[in-house]
């Protein structure tokens, strides 16, 4: 089940989505830090989860120090974690974590990897923010108030064809079944457009 802590300092209202935000902000920058700051575990102590998803001890420090700072001023709430807490909840107020997303790249050194700590109020998203690790950037957005990276407002593309765009994708790494679909529909779409986003590509798991 999902956490529920209690710490006396819960007068504060849940709705205010802004304060939620700059919440998620404060917690997935600081758990980015200590992310930076960690040394990546020899794969000898690798846990496998999942066909080729790993966990490490750097994913449940990293969720547990997110939920000290997400509780320390939000006790009442429920703390949804990929990693400790994977049982869906819907009311009130849950803070959706993921404190390694991209473990697999963490691990073998792939500078693609980040932190995302979103919030719900009654099964509604309304803030979150994504940590990327290594560029030491981050990304927030709160219900109305638009998408940003860092101060600088984020804007839909204006690339409208196809044949002028780039697309990201990545492999169904869980369901192997999938992949031969997967891959008809990857050559298929290969002649329309302009390119791959080869980053992408290269995240197998995590």
């Amino acid at each position: 089940m999902g956490r529920k802590v209690r710490t006396g300092l819960g007068d504060r209202k849940v709705s205010d989505s802004r304060h939620l935000l700059d919440l998620a902000r404060r917690a997935a920058t600081r758990a980015a830090a200590h992310v930076r700051d960690v040394s990546r575990p020899e794969a000898a102590a690798w846990q496998l989860k999942g066909q080729s998803d790993f966990v490490t001890r750097v994913d449940r420090e990293t969720e547990q120090l997110i939920g000290e700072i997400l509780l320390a001023e939000t006790p009442d709430a429920t703390i949804l974690g990929e990693e400790l807490t994977p049982e869906l909840q819907h009311d009130g107020l849950v803070w959706v974590v993921d404190p390694l997303d991209g473990t697999t790249n963490f691990l073998h050194g792939y500078p693609a990897y980040g932190v995302s700590v979103a919030a719900a109020v009654d099964g509604e998203i309304v803030a979150g923010a994504v940590a990327d690790v290594t560029r030491d950037a981050l990304y927030h957005a709160g219900r109305g108030g638009g998408a940003w990276q860092g101060e600088r407002r984020l804007e839909v593309s204006t690339v409208v064809e196809p044949a002028n765009a780039l697309i990201g994708t990545g492999y169904p790494f869980k369901v192997l079944d999938l992949m031969p679909a997967y891959l008809r529909q990857f050559v298929a779409g290969n002649p329309a457009i302009h390119g791959w986003l080869r980053e992408l590509l290269q995240e197998t798991g995590g």
